[in-house]
């Protein structure tokens, strides 16, 4: 067990790295991985994702019956336009003040889809 976490450790920062600002199926990543380490495995892969989601380090989005990845540095939401892509969009302080004096709750995390 102690191999698959070094080994799953290993890859985390460039999961993360490759995150940033984008919106990455498992495939996606996977694939990019694969083109720095070719040793990398699937299963390994699959796992890493999901633990670094669970460490809420990396964001999952789904849409279309397909998960994707990213990370989130800052409160943003997510525009879906006619062909279905996915292009983020900034939430302000001001609409997150609005928010938590509504619900009486700080806000953790969001997850807001507008499709257009």
């Amino acid at each position: 067990m102690k191999t698959n976490q070094n080994t799953r450790h290993k890859y985390q920062k460039e999961i993360l790295d490759f995150c940033k600002k984008k919106h990455l199926t498992v495939e996606n990543i996977l694939e990019k991985l694969k083109k720095k380490n070719p040793e990398v495995g699937q299963a390994t892969v699959y796992r890493t994702i999901k633990f670094l989601n669970e460490s809420k380090k990396l964001n999952k989005i789904f849409h279309q019956n397909k998960n994707f990845y990213e990370t989130q540095e800052n409160f943003h939401g997510h525009l879906v336009d006619e062909k279905n892509k996915i292009k983020d969009f900034d939430i302000s302080e001001e609409f997150l003040k609005v928010m938590e004096k509504k619900i009486g709750k700080k806000i953790k995390s969001l997850d807001l889809k507008v499709f257009i």
